[in-house]
């Protein structure tokens, strides 16, 4: 029987082609393709280490977990450590062993003038979860004299968001300064304790906390930055240093930010479960009511929100809705004497890396959720 195989080959070549070369040579083409696809493999899973700053439990930071739920750090080539802070002063001093973070806007603005921090991007509207709260049953006398009586005792933690929120807020009170109150610098936990434990009548508290006094211990919001401010934010920063030498794993992790904010804003109930869950290994606990509360509180803002925010409609990054928010906790700061000069927002905001993202393709399109 004629081997089908010599058909098709000039007669002057029988030995060559044979079956069983025909044999060998399928096997050298399949074992090369299998080296190639596991070169191909092994590139794919090289990734680029970052280490990622973040606060257990926050809704801000939830879009790093989402990103990792979702396998948006593998998809971005991008291989995180999380180092974790419980508040943003620690945060911002640990500085040396994170390259890029989420953070409050007040260690924001302190990190940029002692350790060179630039702001990148927004992680959510924090205006309404900063607030000052009060016993429910000192509310209705509240209303009718209209001030907090000066020596009052207010637990808060100190050089924080809600610590700016609070003196403002006592301004709206009955035009009183911090001086005219007693504040208790203490942790955040610990104000919660001490408004348990019926040692002070007023707190300072951000999210989810707001919510643990709300529904456990009978406070309730008398006023939150929402009332008085340009707002406050929730900070996505770099390290200046590594930012200028990795522009563009720095546009990737943001990508990753926004894809992460793209997923949220399209699933309400998934990202409040999801919540809950972080939480919870986090050693913190968050009602159904309280997920709710966070995620309808707390704005998000996709790319071109984010790009505007930044960088304001006139292009002008000291005349945008960050930076005027950054202009008023100057102000707060100096008055506090934390902060011993006035930064220029432009000084240390830099928009450039969430004009990279746009600018890709292939990155706009990940970030958008194509």
């Amino acid at each position: 029987m004629i081997s089908p195989l010599k058909i098709f080959v000039p007669q002057r070549f029988p030995i060559l082609f044979t079956p069983s070369f025909a044999r060998m040579c399928k096997l050298t083409f399949a074992l090369l393709f299998a080296l190639m696809a596991l070169m191909h493999q092994a590139n794919a899973q090289v990734a680029t280490p970052i280490r990622v700053s973040m606060q257990p439990g926050l809704y801000s930071m939830l879009a790093y977990k989402v990103a990792s739920a979702n396998g948006y750090w593998q998809e971005a080539g991008l291989l995180p450590t999380f180092v974790s802070y419980p508040a943003g002063v620690p945060q911002i001093k640990g500085h040396a062993d994170w390259d890029v973070g989420t953070t409050g806007t007040v260690p924001a603005l302190i990190g940029a003038r002692d350790f060179d921090l630039i702001t990148i991007a927004i992680a959510d509207d924090q205006s309404k979860t900063n607030v000052l709260m009060v016993r429910k049953e000192l509310l209705e006398k509240l209303k009718q004299t209209k001030t907090i009586p000066t020596g009052t005792k207010i637990a808060l933690s100190g050089n924080s968001t809600v610590d700016y929120a609070v003196q403002t807020c006592l301004a709206l009170w009955g035009g009183k300064l911090k001086s005219d109150v007693v504040v208790v610098d203490l942790p955040q936990a610990q104000v919660i304790a001490a408004g348990a434990a019926q040692q002070v009548d007023y707190v300072g508290l951000w999210a989810p906390n707001m919510y643990t006094m709300q529904e456990k211990h009978g406070f309730t919001p008398l006023c939150s930055a929402k009332d008085f401010s340009p707002g406050i934010y929730g900070i996505i920063f770099a390290n200046r240093e590594y930012a200028k030498l990795n522009p563009k794993v720095v546009a990737r992790f943001l990508a990753v930010q926004m894809r992460a904010i793209h997923w949220m804003k399209r699933h309400p109930k998934e990202t409040q479960a999801l919540l809950i869950a972080t939480a919870a290994k986090d050693g913190i606990t968050i009602s159904p009511s309280a997920a709710l509360s966070d995620y309808e509180l707390r704005p998000l803002f996709d790319l071109a929100e984010q790009t505007e925010l930044m960088a304001g409609k006139t292009k002008e990054i000291d005349d945008s809705p960050i930076a005027r928010s950054f202009l008023s906790m100057n102000i707060f700061l100096n008055e506090g004497k934390v902060q011993s000069r006035r930064l220029r927002p432009s000084a240390f905001m830099d928009a450039s890396f969430l004009r990279m993202v746009q600018a890709d393709p292939e990155l706009s399109k990940f970030a958008a959720g194509k």
